[in-house]
């Protein structure tokens, strides 16, 4: 018998709740990391481009909270004003400018910075967030072939004309939004323009890596000037960025895109936290030349580290815009074709894969695995010497505990009923831990006898036991009874470790410091002990009857732990998350074809595998940190809040009294 939640279950049986579920987990996972420090920008220039829509947009929406006197630099005048009003009304900020700038146009870009000096001295934070994606080849205005053109030369000249008020409202920074994409790009020294042959994904990529290189290049030739220089990669955003792409100018197109890509994007929002983490996080001052993601730092990609390539861009870039700077180069970004603030997706590089659709779909199918397999314990401990018994351990959680228990060196004894599937599970443990210390002895807890018999060979064997843990369970079975007459779920799960456990607290006793670890469920949340029908004689859900013994566990664990306490002896209970096991081998729907794939697919995608359910019972069980802790309720190798029932004396010594008298318990006081 293995352990496992209810929760799952119910959910599964509901398959539109489940989706959503896992699409809000996967669409949460997926925004990344967020910058939640809180500053104040009052009396802070930024200047952002293309800052109309999406990211820029919310950039600039979240300066204007902060108080910052922010420009947002655009080419198409109406949709910038009608995104600063917006801004306006939201954030009660007057300070947000409008001025017109076109990336593909360097002479609108000489106008807008004499503009923006005539008005300003200092200029704090320069965002160069503008871009263009996957557009057919096309030229600037200047001959430069357009991504190359804004992504990089247009902020390249802006930023190189800036640098004179920049370093005058030192500490100041500049952050060039570049993108995941830079990995898959190379700097074509021979076409450099593409002229010779084009091809848009390659472009862009080139045009991304460009602005790891400016990055650099910059951050050195300023250091020491009070100007920081910072890349960062945005993320996976949903904003405009690839609307040039063919796939999405037919509207099947756009919405198979749509449809498939929405759980794992970005909001705006999220896609702009890691450029204002680079723009406003304290512990950012005087960082420079690095390359961000999620708010953290990356590595950038190997070809970024060519100093020959740099130095032969930045000279290229220099006698494209006619700029010449003795002590500053930078090779820039440039703005993007509609304003739009997104050169920041790398759904470049994953659309210009042919197989992009699986690629997708491995992609979220790996975070969502990832985001269900919970907390992990990962401390080194050493069990030798150790005595250890885990019950119903010859499969699910309860094998992998036994698994792990055995790497340690532990001795373990396999407290199960199946003689043939235990002694199955032990060989294969022996097999793969070369620990010769695990056993199985039989133990059936529907049986007191059963239970009784196992206690008395146990003591024969050992003098002492270190760690037990009551793992074993039934789950949502037809009605049925213990051979002592319990209900089999409400017997099982909680009065046959009840007796075990008591039966077994002298030899716990006698090797102190020592552990009890009960395996209860969330489901204990939903219970309730029913004093007037505990065995379930006048009615019988199956499913209350589980939640009912669920939260006898956790009452159990709450009254031992306090007549333990002093004892040495420490009792905790927990939750293994929603696993796939075994235990849901009694619910109908399963039991059908169709609802053994549904189970199979499902449980696959959106549940813990063993091996992760078993983490919590091994943390409770061997983390350092819990000598002493006694009485808590853990899930996912952390501490969690038990449900109010489950605090309640009364219904605690209710419980302990019957379950003395059912089981004929050695009495504890």
């Amino acid at each position: 018998m293995c352990i496992n939640t209810n929760g799952f279950i119910g959910s599964l049986l509901d398959c539109p709740l489940v989706m959503g579920i896992a699409v809000y987990l996967l669409k949460q996972y997926m925004q990344g990391g967020q910058f939640e420090k809180q500053t104040d920008e009052t009396g802070k220039v930024v200047i952002v481009t293309g800052s109309n829509t999406g990211i820029g947009k919310e950039t600039v929406l979240e300066l204007a909270r902060r108080g910052a006197t922010v420009y947002m630099a655009c080419r198409d005048k109406k949709r910038t004003d009608q995104a600063r009003l917006e801004i306006i009304r939201e954030t009660n900020n007057q300070n947000i400018f409008f001025r017109e700038l076109d990336l593909a146009s360097l002479d609108s870009i000489r106008k807008f910075v004499t503009g923006f000096k005539g008005e300003q001295d200092k200029l704090h934070i320069l965002i160069n967030n503008a871009g263009v994606m996957r557009c057919p080849r096309m030229l600037t205005k200047d001959g430069f072939e357009m991504q190359l053109g804004v992504n990089h030369i247009g902020h390249f000249l802006l930023t190189n004309l800036l640098l004179d008020v920049l370093k005058k409202s030192t500490p100041s920074r500049i952050v060039n939004v570049s993108s995941l994409a830079h990995n898959h790009g190379t700097i074509n020294i021979n076409d450099l323009n593409s002229e010779k042959s084009y091809d848009e994904g390659k472009a862009y990529c080139q045009s991304k890596l460009a602005n790891i290189f400016f990055t650099r290049e910059l951050a050195k030739r300023l250091e020491g000037t009070g100007v920081t220089v910072n890349a960062i990669h945005p993320g996976v955003v949903n904003t405009e960025l690839g609307r040039h792409m063919k796939i999405l100018k037919n509207f099947i197109g756009r919405l198979v895109i749509t449809c498939l890509l929405w759980p794992i994007l970005k909001t705006p929002k999220s896609g702009a936290q890691t450029t204002l983490y680079a723009s406003l996080d304290p512990e950012l001052n005087g960082v420079s030349g690095l390359y961000f993601s999620d708010c953290k730092p990356k590595k950038v990609a190997p070809a970024a580290f060519d100093e020959e390539t740099g130095k032969l861009l930045w000279e290229e870039s220099e006698k494209w815009t006619r700029t010449k700077c003795s002590k500053c180069f930078f090779i820039a970004t440039v703005y993007d074709d509609n304003s739009t603030s997104t050169n920041m997706c790398s759904i470049d590089c994953l659309l210009s894969s042919l197989i992009v659709w699986p690629v997708m779909l491995a992609l979220g199918i790996y975070f969502l695995r990832k985001y269900t397999q919970g907390g992990q314990f990962t401390k080194k401990t050493d069990e030798t010497g150790k005595v250890v018994i885990v019950t119903g351990s010859n499969t699910g959680i309860g094998k992998e505990t036994v698994l792990e228990l055995a790497r340690r060196g532990a001795t373990v004894y396999m407290a199960c009923r199946d003689k043939k599937r235990t002694e199955q599970a032990r060989l294969e443990i022996i097999r793969e831990t070369n620990n010769q210390n695990v056993f199985f002895r039989e133990l059936d807890l529907s049986s007191l006898d059963s239970v009784r018999n196992f206690v008395t060979g146990f003591k024969a064997e050992q003098n002492r036991l270190d760690i037990l843990i009551n793992n074993a369970g039934v789950m949502r079975c037809p009605r049925s009874l213990t051979k002592d007459g319990f209900e089999l779920q409400l017997g099982v799960n909680h009065m046959g470790h009840f007796l075990l456990t008591n039966s077994l607290l002298d030899l716990l006793k006698k090797s102190s410091p020592s552990r009890v670890v009960i395996v209860s469920s969330r489901a204990h949340t939903r219970g309730t002990i029913n004093v007037d029908d505990l065995n379930s004689e006048k009615s019988y859900d199956e499913k209350s009857a589980y939640n009912q013994s669920k939260l006898a566990n956790v009452l159990y664990t709450r009254e031992l732990a306090r007549r333990l306490e002093g004892t040495g002896v420490t009792v905790n209970c927990l939750h293994p998350g929603q696993v796939n096991t075994e235990i849901s081998r009694h619910m109908p729907f399963f039991q059908t074809f169709f609802g053994r794939i549904v189970l199979s697919l499902l449980i696959w995608l959106y549940v813990k595998s063993p091996k992760s359910g078993a983490q919590t019972t091994l943390y409770a069980a061997l983390d350092p940190d819990l000598n002493g802790v006694t009485g808590l309720y853990f899930s996912d190798c952390k501490p969690k809040q038990v449900a109010p029932a489950a605090l309640d004396a009364n219904t605690a010594k209710f419980l302990w009294k019957e379950s003395e008298k059912w089981t004929k318990a050695p009495k504890l006081y």
